[in-house]
């Protein structure tokens, strides 16, 4: 009897939408930009694939900053672990004269 294992592809890419999402994690960042409210973001693939857990979600709260018109993602917690990841973070409309340069967040890339 053969066992046959077929690799699935679970990550997420990000579109064009979610890419022109800035994530911060500083609130000082989004200080007098317009608050969209409260995203959230989540995925089943934890464990060894935890990194693709957390990318996937971290994609579903930047797609639901950008589906209500949010330039920035303020980051307000993430947890990864063997059952997945969850985030909250909540959506900003930042004018380009509003916002200070912020410190590029761990793992992203200017």
């Amino acid at each position: 009897m053969r066992s046959v294992i077929a690799a699935v592809g679970l990550s997420v890419v990000a579109t064009s939408a979610q890419a022109q999402v800035r994530l911060v994690r500083d609130s000082g960042a989004v200080a007098g930009c317009a608050s969209l409210g409260e995203v959230n973001g989540s995925s089943l693939v934890g464990g060894a694939l935890g990194q693709v857990g957390y990318d996937n979600a971290m994609n579903e709260m930047r797609e639901k900053a950008s589906a209500v018109g949010g330039t920035h993602l303020l980051l307000i917690d993430m947890q990864s672990g063997m059952m997945g990841a969850r985030g909250i973070g909540e959506a900003f409309r930042c004018d380009p004269a509003e916002t200070r340069p912020a410190k590029p967040s761990r793992g992203e890339r200017r």
